[in-house]
């Protein structure tokens, strides 16, 4: 015969541990004096508003799916940004070789270049 696991501790009750109104599944529970476990009727009746927290909660998915894609987008054009940036400091660097050649160029052969 398999022995019988503790049921777990929630203090804070099924919301505040796994998040849910409800219990997703079978589970053990440890009740206190003055607690009861109200059948699926009567928690969905208790709960009043369970159609406007899902309708909440799949609100905040959306809204939150939203957000996660303009977050790639934002990182992609930083990344485009930053190798636009890189090119121009190099593009520069060699612009500024180029002039200094150019200035030691004309040093050596003089202010006539005609």
């Amino acid at each position: 015969m398999a022995s019988l696991q503790p049921p777990e501790k929630r203090a804070t009750g099924t919301l505040g541990e796994i998040g849910l109104p409800f219990e997703p599944k079978n589970t053990m529970a440890r009740l206190e004096a003055g607690e009861r476990v109200l059948s699926p009727t009567e928690a969905k009746e208790y709960a009043g508003g369970n159609e406007a927290l899902l309708s909440q909660y799949t609100q905040l998915n959306s809204q939150m799916t939203q957000y996660n894609l303009t977050a790639k987008e934002m990182l992609q054009l930083q990344k485009d940004n930053n190798r636009a940036v890189s090119t121009l400091v190099a593009v520069n660097m060699a612009t500024e070789k180029n002039t200094k050649k150019t200035s030691k160029m004309v040093d050596k052969v003089g202010p006539s270049l005609v």
